[in-house]
């Protein structure tokens, strides 16, 4: 399914939400959905779920629909289920038209798939934080729909789960499916999305492949770590070049975003190639520039 967000508002009285937004999902991708907290990302997924109307603009899906003919909005967390685990999903797999029989079999394969089946017989007040996260992210992949959007699918889960959970998307995708995701787990969503959408303060700020992204962003993160303390000359540089410096048990290490043009050299020239650990140049990551937008918004 293609979704076309045709510039969008969202006003909550005086406050705006969503200011404007345009963007595309291509059908049968990823999309994620990313920016600093209160940047507009949920109010975003759910006026596209159809869970919201839009003050102005408008959402189309594939040829000029107004409305997702099927789609499936996680809103993230919510606990309070009274049966336990196991009768909970397969009453939640019922309601999306699962027989008895299909709604048991498919909560045996994400038990499974989700590594929570010691699980299945217990009450969620047994259950841990983690384990309860773990059941609840694998409500998403009960329906069967064209559209998911996933708000935060990655909190509070152990990294063997959340690279399950990257899986499972992904298989959606291989299906046909299109995701759109909202996660502030920057290094999950780098890994699995087609396309990223960036939002600040209820504006795009940019969009496009993640990679594509990092190029643009004409900028590489700098660091240097090294045995023994910093010398006086060293500290001067660091200063003048913008970088961050932090010692701990006498090792130094410096670092910092620096221009893509930057050479090393001027560091590294001070220092005895022998006390050198480790020297990396590289492209800013997805979270590194959500936080300098997050900082240049202060």
């Amino acid at each position: 399914m293609q979704v076309k967000v045709d510039g969008i508002t969202k006003k909550f009285g005086r406050v705006t939400a969503v200011d404007g937004l345009s963007f595309m999902v291509e059908d049968n991708s990823i999309l994620g959905l990313i920016g600093p907290n209160a940047a507009g990302k949920t109010t975003t997924l759910k006026i596209i779920s159809g869970l919201l109307a839009p003050t102005s603009g408008r959402v189309l899906y594939d040829d000029g629909l107004e409305r997702p003919p099927t789609f499936y909005y996680w809103p993230g967390s919510s606990f309070g289920w009274v049966a336990n685990l196991g009768r909970w999903l397969e009453t939640y797999a019922m309601y999306f038209g699962f027989t008895r029989r299909e709604a048991k079999e498919r909560v045996k394969w994400l038990a499974e798939k989700f590594s929570f089946t010691e699980h299945l017989n217990k009450y969620d007040w047994t259950a841990s934080f983690g384990t309860r996260m773990k059941v609840l992210v694998s409500l998403s992949f009960i329906p069967e729909a064209e559209l998911y959007c996933l708000d935060e699918p990655f909190p509070g889960l152990d990294p063997h789960t959340r690279r399950t959970v990257s899986e499972a998307i992904r298989e959606l995708r291989d299906k046909g499916k299109t995701m759109i995701i909202s996660s502030h787990v920057l290094g999950e969503i780098e890994g699995i999305c087609d396309k990223v959408v960036v939002i600040n303060r209820a504006k795009l700020v940019t969009s496009g492949p993640p990679m594509v992204l990092k190029k643009a962003m004409h900028q590489r993160r700098f660091e240097v770590v090294f045995d023994g303390q910093p010398p006086q000359q060293l500290r001067d540089v660091a200063e003048n070049l913008g970088l961050n410096l932090s010692v701990k048990q006498d090792v130094t290490t410096i670092f910092g975003i620096v221009k893509e043009d930057f050479s090393a050299e001027a560091i590294l020239s001070i220092l005895p190639r022998d006390r050198v650990l480790s020297t990396t140049l590289r492209l800013p990551s997805l979270e590194e520039i959500v936080e300098g937008i997050a900082a240049e918004s202060l």
